[in-house]
């Protein structure tokens, strides 16, 4: 029989995955920040000027949509 220790997720990580899971502008928003960072990485060609471009946009439209609808619950 075998044993698997899993570590334990510090709460204040666990509550910021279950809010980002629970929100699809935020989904959205990290999405946007893992494409830039992508083309980031890759610097050259049109990939990364692509890349760069639909992480802006996903970024900015997801940041709009989370602010507007924390906003409305305010």
């Amino acid at each position: 029989m075998s044993t698997i220790q899993r570590a334990s997720v510090p709460e204040p990580v666990r509550q910021g995955l279950g809010l980002i899971q629970n929100s699809v502008s935020l989904v959205i928003l990290a999405m946007g920040v893992l494409l830039l960072l992508t083309g980031f990485v890759l610097q050259t060609g049109v990939w990364a000027a692509i890349l760069a471009v639909w992480g802006t946009a996903l970024t900015i439209v997801g940041a709009t949509a989370y602010a507007i609808i924390w906003w409305s619950y305010q």
